[in-house]
């Protein structure tokens, strides 16, 4: 007992959060799930007994191309979200227990409607409006406790981007999503985009004809797209978005590194069609096609897959 004792000092006298096996449920405080006891989740800051949440938004299909409807100011979509470890209950009920509460759906960042009943072992469905405006659209599903906190575990969240098609290109992150959280450090980072009605190839130093390049990564381009035609602002890049591979592909993952900026300044992320020689891609209107998303940089290291708001 003594040498159990002495132990536990040292560790202490590291700053070592100490827990074990049997320890309470909600009480001991963590930042990672390493600080808690086996068979307990970190979550809000809290040792929690049993697994996390998980979420994950089934339907739409990743990247599924939804034909567009000229003219309507909203479309429904069919949405189904499924995931474990998340008993849902009315909001009203007021059981903040871990393992309970309900999801949160977001459309484009809009909160438009929240689930309160079903299995999510078996999928719960529903139907959410979508503006009904040609291009990308994301749907989120965020796990939360019945007194509206949400559960920040990387897996409490999901989301699914998909479009509506009017046979134009297009191009959209898929990640980081918008507003996700970053170290304000030099950081590299997951970026994934895919593009619709354009095929994605290396580049190569003349123009292939046709909807087919690759992207550009820019970083904090606020004068974008107003300069999309000038070589100075489109060659001004972050990283260029392409595969090593022939191809064509739809969609483009990799890694980049985000320079160090600010904590809490505005940060956007840009992804800008180009041609297969650098030079910008301009579309059926005479246009670029780009996506751009905000994402915040926080002073405390934040892992890059997750999703907070």
């Amino acid at each position: 007992m003594r040498l159990r004792l002495a132990l536990l000092s040292v560790f202490a006298g590291f700053g070592c959060n100490v827990t074990e096996v049997g320890s309470p449920s909600g009480v001991f405080p963590c930042v990672t799930a390493d600080e808690c006891p086996p068979e307990q989740a970190c979550v809000v800051g809290k040792c929690f007994a049993g697994a996390a949440p998980e979420v994950v938004v089934v339907n739409p299909e990743d990247e599924q191309a939804v034909p567009w409807t000229p003219g309507a100011g909203s479309v429904d979509v069919a949405v189904k979200v499924g995931g474990s470890g998340l008993e849902l209950v009315d909001p009203a009920s007021n059981d903040n227990e871990f393992g309970s509460g309900n999801i949160v759906l977001f459309v484009d960042d809009v909160q438009v409607s929240t689930l309160t009943l079903g299995s999510l072992a078996a999928g719960v469905n529903t139907m959410v409006p979508v503006p009904a405006e040609p291009g990308p659209h994301r749907i989120k599903a965020e796990a939360r406790f019945s007194n509206g906190t949400t559960y920040d575990n990387v897996e409490a969240s999901s989301t699914r981007l998909f479009w509506f098609d009017d046979g134009n290109p297009w191009v959209a992150f898929k990640t980081p999503t918008p507003n996700q959280r970053f170290s304000y450090e030099e950081i590299e980072i997951e970026v994934s985009v895919a593009a619709l009605n354009f095929a994605i190839v290396p580049p190569s130093t003349t123009a292939m004809p046709g909807n087919i390049g690759h992207a550009h990564l820019l970083f904090n381009k606020n004068n974008f797209p107003e300069c999309a035609d000038a070589p100075a602002c489109y060659m001004d890049y972050l990283d260029v978005l392409a595969p090593t591979e022939p191809g064509p592909f739809t969609n483009i993952t990799q890694r980049s590194t985000l320079p160090s900026s600010a904590a809490g300044a505005p940060t956007t992320l840009t992804a800008h069609l180009t041609r297969t020689d650098h030079t910008s891609f301009m579309g059926p209107d005479g246009l670029p096609v780009w996506d751009t998303i905000p994402i915040v940089r926080v002073e405390a290291p934040a892992p890059d897959s997750a999703e907070n708001d």
